[in-house]
């Protein structure tokens, strides 16, 4: 992990360079010093199996068709590991406004099959700009569990023992997922939500702007939530339950349709992000006991409920985890557990891709990132002297783990890449790394072949 917490998102384009050395001149046809560059041949004994299989026990570079094959390629798209939901709800309404997650649990009972603590299956609804607490949304394993659950609970109301949360009585329904995503999204516009998948509208040029899709969130949503967080005093319902902004970030990130990337901009997710990464930092320095008192609720479960739901989170890039990691003093092989790579803060330039998961083996991660550091620092000395001294001046102020792979994807400034789709940075960043796996292999499989701009030319 790094040793600094480095902004990453919209704020960290690749054309804001953060210097971590001194800076200094280019000087044209010299290229700045790179990590080493791997030896594909050479024979490790305690390789994997997959890059045995891979490069024929280090004997061969693999053919085109091979490397890209999911068997052995080591990428995704971060978001695809998102899906929609079809889990049964349960909805309590009458709820006093201080109501915790543990009384929610016990009224319904551990064995009543809701979701595994995971998937954060209490839903406590917080109105993000006042503050005020509303329903509880419980998830269930099925709908029937959820009815099962109900129908015990009238039964003991029959027998004298209406269901209560605190000295409230309140009342339960089967609710559904359209019923959840609509409280826990209620600003967004031009969207119909079919269960837990939203249904964009399609608004002509001529439609109300007003009805236009702009994300499932405002930018003064996440504003607010923070400053619920920063001053619970600020407003009379959070005075009592200072952990309902940070339970109410929690539920924004489990539920947030990841999946639909196409949706949802760098922006967007930059605002969740810094809003995560602002309440983390936040409630680490509350729960410090050696500093000052603070409210029962705000304690070491909930901060490992927050970091654990910003560190699974589907919509982060891997940096941006790092930062989390970093600031709630996870160690290695705990980030591990997370899915996170190896030297997590190097992989600035790549804001949607991933480590597959179920355990790709590292060293096949490796040798992926040391062919992309090869072939892209290859590929820079072929350019004119010119364009070469304004690129290596840029690389002086960034990292150069993937090499010059951030040249290929060619990312836009400024507000071209805020309003950017998470699906079409992927696209992006996915295209550059199989561009340059096809120009080194085709050419390897056929040595008489031209490189690509040659035979465009012919």
């Amino acid at each position: 992990m790094s040793s600094t917490v480095v902004k990453s998102g919209f704020e960290d384009s690749l054309v804001s360079w953060r210097s971590s050395t001194d800076g200094g001149l280019a000087v044209p046809g010299v290229r700045p010093s790179i990590l080493p560059k791997p030896d594909f041949f050479s024979r490790r004994p305690e390789s994997s199996k997959l890059l045995r299989e891979l490069t024929e026990c280090g004997t061969a570079l693999p053919s085109l068709e091979k490397v890209l094959d999911n068997k052995y390629f080591p990428f995704i798209e971060s978001c695809s590991q998102a899906h929609s939901s079809s889990w049964g709800v349960l909805k309590i309404s009458n709820i006093p406004f201080d109501v915790n997650r543990a009384e929610v649990i016990a009224l319904i009972g551990k064995n009543s099959r809701i979701l595994n603590d995971v998937h954060e299956p209490v839903h406590i609804i917080m109105e993000r700009t006042s503050s005020k607490t509303e329903d509880v949304f419980v998830e269930f394993m099925t709908s029937e569990d959820a009815s099962k659950c109900i129908e015990r609970l009238i039964k003991n109301s029959e027998k004298g023992r209406p269901p209560r949360l605190g000295n409230r009585v309140v009342t339960l329904k089967i609710s559904d997922q359209t019923e959840l995503m609509k409280a826990l999204f209620p600003h967004a516009k031009g969207v119909d939500w079919l269960g837990s998948v939203p249904q964009i509208k399609e608004v002509g040029p001529d439609g109300w702007d007003h009805e236009r899709f702009r994300g499932f969130m405002t930018m003064d949503e996440m504003a607010m939530l923070v400053k619920h967080a920063e001053v619970p005093t600020r407003a009379p319902f959070s005075h009592n339950v200072p952990q309902r902004p940070f339970e109410c970030l929690i539920s924004t990130i489990k539920k947030l349709p990841w999946y639909r990337s196409e949706n949802i901009t760098v922006a967007q997710r930059y605002q969740i992000y810094d809003a995560t990464e602002k309440l983390v930092t936040m409630l680490k320095e509350k729960i410090d006991l050696a500093k000052q008192e603070v409210h029962a609720n705000l304690n070491e479960q909930l901060f490992k409920r927050l970091v654990k739901a910003a560190m699974i989170c589907p919509g982060f890039s891997a940096l941006q985890k790092d930062n989390i990691a970093h600031i709630a003093g996870l160690t290695q092989p705990e980030c591990a557990t997370f899915n996170q790579p190896f030297f997590a803060y190097e992989w600035r330039h790549l804001h949607t891709i991933c480590p597959r998961p179920n355990k790709m083996p590292m060293d096949l991660l490796d040798w992926y990132i040391a062919f992309i550091r090869q072939q892209s620092s290859e590929q820079i000395a072929d350019r004119p002297e010119k364009e070469q001294a304004e690129i290596y001046l840029k690389a002086r102020h960034t990292t150069d783990y993937f090499g010059y792979l951030w040249v290929e994807i060619n990312l836009p400034e400024g507000p071209a890449l805020d309003q950017m789709s998470l699906k079409d940075l992927y696209l992006r960043e996915v295209g550059a790394i199989h561009r340059g796996f096809t120009r080194v292999l085709k050419r390897s499989t056929n040595p008489e072949a031209l490189p690509e701009s040659e035979e465009k030319e012919q």
